[in-house]
């Protein structure tokens, strides 16, 4: 596939070039040569560096960059018919040939392929880059670059992206090596099989070298030839030629001799590789000074190379040295085949042979992979890295230190010695390897008598594998004490020659004593806490110097034993105790360490719903007491909560009690508790506190200090924490929205005697238990306005005017005040919260009505009214009537209603009364509420029944009529609005009167005869009071008869048990003289 359309820049103008030299020296993108895909040559960005060839400084050169299709190499520019794009790119000037910044790397930016397929049909996939300076200099041969690249549709092509090979670490020779190359597949075509491999090199390798050397002695005779020189004679002292080939078939031999005037050194190269460079360095010396180094090159050819070089005369050792480099050796390849790999991937590890390097030194790897014929890229199938091969074997003796403690001397017989401890574990020697070969050793220790010298001890011995870097150490026990000669060393076992045996010994002089034990508790450590029935880790300590081995043994308080051990462990009763070390040494020497440990309690909180997680941690038993939260007491001012702006919301207890009713001391407190069962939900819980509540019935709160907290969590709930104390009570405050509520329709209703009662209706959230009621304001003889704007208005507005408090469930409340008549009185309700402080925005202003315009209440004059009405009725009379149907007597009262006064509609009472009376302000009245029109008559009719209160035959009765005004004022005095009327028995008027009955004869006692006095006496035992008297005093008779011989039973009882109980007090008493006598006697 062809890939064209370009955009075709013109080239920008280049000023004449004189006395400059510039090249072109290479094309780094797109590569020479190369075959690209389609998908790559979108993302090219060409490049191509130049370079300055003259000595002096160059100015900035315009490059010109064609592309031609088809392979137009031999053009010296591209044929315009073929041309597919142009551009240019200008350099920077560059520094004098040889100094930095003598070459650049010019970049041609926006340079952009696009897909035509009209453009297949032309070109044949082959195109031409063209890189030109656009005025030649000095040296035009220079100027142009020309090459060609290739692009295809789906390039088939294998790119090795990176190896898995540590550069950084080192080898061994003839150890395998694992590896794997990271290759790039495109197109790869299915059923194509593959070859990785590597190949290792020696990089500019000596192969061969060889040294001559001779002593020279030159002799001057102080006589003189024929020709008139000085005789000089020459002895020499030739030396054998070492020459050594390194790699075959490189051969070097060089030899010395002389002629009369100068030593002459002859080198033979008789082994090269053909057709390879080959490089000798000849280096020339006397008494080991260099004199002059010289170097030649061939290329090998399968023949003798040789060449002389001189030197003059001199006395010393003169020695020719020649050493022969080529640039690589290859000392070891592997390869294999790969199969079942096809497609395109990015990214695929595929395995190589495993590297062996035959012996130790730096090579280059150069690992590849080969597509055979069809994978036309060789340039990208080839990674190169370095690997170090060391097959050194060197260990040694790092140092011997005692095995316990820090290394310490003492100065004794005139030098220091080193103190190591008695018995177990007392010395340490610490070897490694730092060679570059896994090995096995064994380290030996022997000890000497320090004064004489004399074996003492040993051998010690321990064997290891070590690998290179790693170190082993071994540890000795040695139960002598005093002054000795250590010695310590190491040697390979396996066969392996150390490298540098110099440090594979180590002598000092070292002090073992019995030292004390000076026993201490690691762990747990001072202050430490733990839980009840909780494992603990106890560590004993002892003196790096203690004599090993050692006896622990661990108790509680000195006395009940815990374990045993140096490291044990325990479990300990909740409380405070002394944890006890006792440590005894192999002579049972004992010493003790101690250290205060606290076990805690820790008690899980709960108490569903309010307190719902949580722990306390104490030393003591104890309980959760949790009263359950309550509202503020209403009315009481909490100033700290007030300070902060919020409200007191709810308050609570919270405290760990011992069930055995002790004081405790707890540690801590952590409870959550579920805001929700505490709070309102319209309470935001991101304004919620807590403070701490010193006194129940106080108003004073703490803030919560000394470690004690609280978090409020996004879920509403809250974490409160308190450290050293057993809780308390709290308090909750917060934000807490206006409570909205109105006493609507505030009304005054005026009452008699100038009293006056003031209704409303509560609307609004009067439920909330914030909302802590009514109060009410009044003021006399100004009216109140509302509402009110500030609050300091409202404050001078108020002051001095309150009344009192009411409960928020209130609707009235009766003025206990009695007022003169006309005095006008204005009353204003406000809401308070539970702490009393009023809210001055909800409230109401009594006999008022909202103005819309105003945005104000107008408010009405209400006056009280204390007059006592004098009205008097007309024409008032009453009469008697009887019925003879009914046989009843009735009263009939009639009047006419008076005309309306100045004191205005009035009501009036009836009342009865059996006697003439002036006032009837105690009587209840017979009718209520009676009015009628002015002129109207109005009469009542009272008929006579069996009824007491009813009206009778022969009777007195006296009506009144007394007037009331609107607000019930009445003086309730008798004037001209009264009538009397006796009922007169009008029954004979309608029928005749019987005659009289004869009186009855007095009743006779018998020798007496009638008896008037006896008369009296029967009709007295007839009547119902005697006869009750009568019944009341045969009882009391009977209860007495009763009761007497019980009472004198029970007191008899009584007598009785007391003198029981005094016999039986006397009796202990006489048993206590028994006893006082009896320890008399002993004593």
């Amino acid at each position: 596939m062809i890939l064209s359309v370009f955009t075709a820049i013109p080239s920008p103008v280049q000023a004449s070039i004189s006395n400059d030299d510039v090249s072109i020296k290479a094309a780094i993108e797109p590569m020479p040569g190369v075959f690209y895909d389609t998908a790559d040559v979108i993302d090219w960005t060409p490049k191509v560096t130049i370079e300055n060839q003259y000595p002096f400084s160059s100015d900035p050169r315009t490059i010109d960059l064609e592309v031609c299709g088809g392979d137009q190499t031999a053009q010296s520019v591209c044929p315009s018919q073929h041309v597919v794009f142009q551009t240019t790119a200008i350099s920077n000037g560059l520094a004098p040939a040889g100094s930095s910044g003598d070459s650049e790397v010019v970049t041609f930016y926006s340079f952009l392929w696009f897909v035509d397929e009209a453009d297949l049909t032309t070109y044949s996939g082959v195109f031409t880059i063209m890189f030109h300076f656009a005025i030649e200099d000095d040296n035009p041969a220079n100027d142009h670059l020309r090459y060609t690249v290739t692009i295809e549709e789906d390039l088939t092509d294998l790119v090795v992206n990176d190896h898995n090979v540590d550069t950084n670490q080192v080898y061994n020779s003839n150890t395998a090596i694992p590896a794997d190359l990271d290759i790039r597949t495109r197109s790869w075509p299915e059923g194509f099989n593959f070859y990785t491999g590597w190949s290792m090199h020696l990089v500019n390798p000596v192969v061969a070298e060889s040294t001559d050397c001779v002593d020279w002695e030159k002799w001057h005779t102080g006589q003189g030839d024929m020709n008139g020189n000085e005789i000089i004679l020459h002895n020499t002292t030739h030396y054998d030629t070492n020459s050594q080939s390194i790699h075959a078939p490189h051969i070097i031999d060089v030899s010395i001799s002389s002629n009369s005037q100068r030593i002459l050194g002859e080198i033979n190269v008789s082994g090269s590789m053909f057709d390879g460079i080959h490089d000798v360095n000849v280096k020339v010396t006397l008494n080991n000074t260099e004199l002059y180094s010289q170097d030649w090159q061939f290329i090998g050819d399968n023949t003798v190379q040789n060449a002389i070089y001189y030197t003059d005369f001199a006395n010393g050792t003169i020695c020719f040295t020649v050493t022969m480099t080529v640039p690589d050796i290859e000392v070891g390849a592997a390869s294999h085949e790969l199969s079942g790999y096809s497609g395109n991937s990015n990214s695929l590890n595929i395995p190589l042979p495993d590297i062996v390097a035959p012996y130790s030194g730096i090579f280059e790897v150069r690992a590849y992979v080969n597509g055979t014929f069809i994978d036309p890229n060789a340039h990208n199938d080839l990674i190169t890295f370095e690997i170090i091969v060391n097959d050194t074997t060197d260990v040694w003796i790092r140092e011997v230190v005692p095995a316990r403690g820090a290394p310490s001397y003492i100065y004794q017989g005139g030098q220091y010695l080193s103190r190591f401890p008695y018995g177990q574990d007392s010395i340490r020697v610490v070897s490694g390897n730092i060679g570059w070969v896994t090995t096995e050793v064994r380290v030996e220790l022997n000890l000497y008598t320090l004064t004489t010298n004399d074996y003492a001890a040993g051998p010690f011995t321990c064997n290891s594998t070590l690998a290179p870097g790693n170190e082993f150490v071994c540890e000795f026990d040695f139960s002598t004490t005093g002054a000795f000669i250590l010695n310590a060393t190491i040697i390979s076992t396996d066969g392996n020659i150390d490298s540098l045996p110099g440090d594979n010994w180590l002598e000092q002089a070292i002090i073992v004593d019995f030292g004390a034990i000076n026993p201490s508790i690691a762990y747990p450590t001072q202050g430490e806490v733990y839980e009840s029935g909780e494992p603990i880790l106890a560590v004993a300590s002892v003196d790096p110097q203690a004599p090993m081995p050692l006896n622990y043994t661990w108790r509680m308080n000195f006395m009940e034993i815990l374990g045993y051990g140096q490291v044990t462990n325990i479990t300990m009763p909740m409380g405070e105790w002394v944890l006890t070390l006792y440590v005894t040494d192999e002579a049972g020497n004992l010493e003790i360490a101690t250290q205060s440990i606290r076990i805690l309690n820790r008690v899980q909180l709960e108490s569903t719903p309010h307190v719902v997680g949580g722990d306390s941690i104490s030393t003591y038993s104890m309980e959760l007491v949790f009263e359950d939260p309550v509202l503020p007491p209403a009315g009481q001012f909490y100033p700290e909560a007030y300070n902060r702006n919020k409200e007191p919301l709810a308050m609570f207890n919270l405290t760990m009690v011992s069930p055995s009713g002790q004081d405790i001391s707890v540690d801590s407190i952590n409870a959550w508790m579920d805001l929700d069962h505490f709070l309102p939900p319209a309470i935001n819980r991101s304004t919620v506190e807590v403070l701490r509540v010193p006194d129940w019935d106080d108003v004073q709160l703490e803030t919560l200090s000394n470690g004690d907290g609280y978090v409020v969590q996004e879920n509403g709930s809250i974490n409160l924490f308190t450290q050293g104390d057993i809780g308390g009570s709290f308090m909750l405050i917060g934000h807490l929205d206006p409570v909205v509520v109105n006493p609507a329709n505030l009304t005054i209703i005026l009452q008699k005697d100038g009293q006056a009662k003031l209704t409303w209706e509560n609307e609004g959230d009067v439920e909330n238990p914030y909302f802590g009621g009514w109060r009410i304001y009044r003021k006399s003889p100004y009216r109140f306005s509302f509402p009110f704007e500030t609050e300091s208005q409202f404050n001078s507005a108020t002051v001095g005017y309150e009344v009192l408090e009411v409960p928020s469930n209130t609707v009235s409340w009766q003025d206990p005040t009695f007022w003169e008549d006309d005095t006008c009185l204005s009353y204003l309700v406000m809401s308070h919260n539970r702490a009393g402080v009023t809210d001055w925005r909800f409230g109401n202003v009594s006999n008022a009505v909202w103005d819309p315009i105003t945005e104000r209440m107008v408010v009405d004059e209400v006056c009280v009214d204390d007059s006592n009405p004098e009205t008097i009725v007309d024409s008032i009379s009453a009469s008697v009537s009887f019925n003879n149907n009914t046989k009843l007597h009735s009263i009939h009262i009639s009047w006419s209603w008076p005309e309306i006064d100045e004191q205005g509609p009035l009501t009036w009472n009836l009342y009865r009364a059996q006697s003439v009376v002036p006032s009837v302000t105690y009587l209840e009245p017979v009718l209520t509420n009676l009015q009628g029109e002015p002129g109207q008559m109005y009469w009542f009719n009272e008929t006579e029944s069996g009824l007491k209160e009813s009206i009778h035959v022969g009777q007195f009765y006296y009506y009144v009529l007394v007037p009331f005004d609107e607000v019930g004022n009445s003086d309730y005095l008798v004037r001209q609005n009264a009538v009397g009327v006796t009922v007169v028995d009008q029954f004979w008027e309608y029928h005749l009167a019987p005659p009289p009955p004869e009186e009855p004869d007095p009743p006779s006692l018998p020798g007496v005869g009638p008896s008037e006095w006896y008369g009296r006496l029967v009709d007295d035992f007839n009547s119902d009071r005697f006869q009750q008297a009568g019944v009341v005093c045969l009882a009391v008779t009977l209860l007495n008869i009763l009761m007497i011989p019980m009472l004198i039973n029970k007191y008899k009882e009584q007598r009785v048990k007391i003198k029981r109980k005094r016999a039986r007090q006397r009796r202990f008493e006489g048993d206590s003289d028994l006893a006082d006598d009896l320890d008399d006697f002993f004593d």
